[in-house]
């Protein structure tokens, strides 16, 4: 397949959208998810290590 050079850099820079797309997903969505769930969760709490905060 022959492609341009325009329809090149189309592509890289839809490329470029959607990685973005996807990183700002991950970092606002999934990471409040993921906080929501276990945000308090711990296993290093116990008699010797002290709690977290």
């Amino acid at each position: 397949m022959h492609s341009g050079f325009f329809q090149k850099v189309f592509l890289t820079v839809l490329a470029g959208f959607g990685a973005a797309c996807l990183h700002y997903l991950f970092m606002h969505v999934f990471q409040n998810f993921d906080d929501a769930v276990n945000k308090g969760y711990s296993t290093h709490t116990g008699l010797v290590a002290p709690p977290r905060h």
